[in-house]
């Protein structure tokens, strides 16, 4: 029995990472960072819902609603102007993801507990409600600037116990810097831990 369900693991993450190559050849969230928030949205009990600040296509969109599904089904707030970051707009010009991004996740059958907010992370704070959130995941504009005010914006809203986790900490010097100032030095984190270009707490 117990071999039967870590074979069924085996298969979901396999099928998952067919899925999201075919979506982005680039690997923006490598196997290792997708296995990570699949297990992580699996793990949320339910205390509070999942935000995703940056969803690009919805590579890791994806990775956390089949956790949660195969979890206790947390809902999934993926915040995205979907225009593209500075980078982004420099190397391709004016970008419109968010109908890839719709036909991405109805593609991976997680689009019933995915709420899209096509809005940047400041918009969206100011109509939160004050829902709590067990599960933080920032992945937006990698400047330090912005990277801080996504994390204030929204990681008052973190029950007891929630994880919070940042994308490119390894690449981008503005995260870097951030997430030593606020996390590493912080006394409100605990339990820090690396994988990948990933960083949680």
């Amino acid at each position: 029995m117990i071999y039967e369900k870590v074979n069924e693991h085996d298969k979901e993450i396999e099928s998952i990472k067919k899925l999201v190559h075919d979506i982005d050849r680039r690997h923006s969230v490598s196997d290792k960072e997708g296995e990570f928030l699949y297990n992580t949205a699996k793990s949320c009990i339910g205390k509070g819902v999942i935000v995703e600040i940056g969803s690009w296509k919805g590579v890791s969109t994806i990775w956390l609603g089949k956790g949660s599904k195969k979890g206790n089904s947390a809902k999934i707030y993926a915040i995205d102007p979907h225009t593209g970051s500075s980078i982004h707009r420099e190397m391709y010009g004016k970008i419109w993801t968010f109908e890839e991004f719709k036909k991405n996740i109805k593609l991976a059958q997680v689009e019933d507990i995915i709420i899209p907010i096509v809005e940047t992370s400041e918009e969206a704070a100011k109509n939160w409600n004050n829902k709590f959130i067990e599960f933080l995941w920032i992945d937006g504009d990698h400047s330090y600037e912005m990277v801080k005010l996504d994390f204030n914006l929204w990681s008052p809203f973190l029950i007891n116990e929630g994880i919070i986790a940042f994308h490119d900490v390894t690449s981008f010097t503005g995260i870097r810097q951030m997430v030593i100032d606020n996390i590493f030095k912080s006394k409100n984190f605990i339990n820090i831990g690396f994988v990948g270009s990933i960083i949680f707490a």
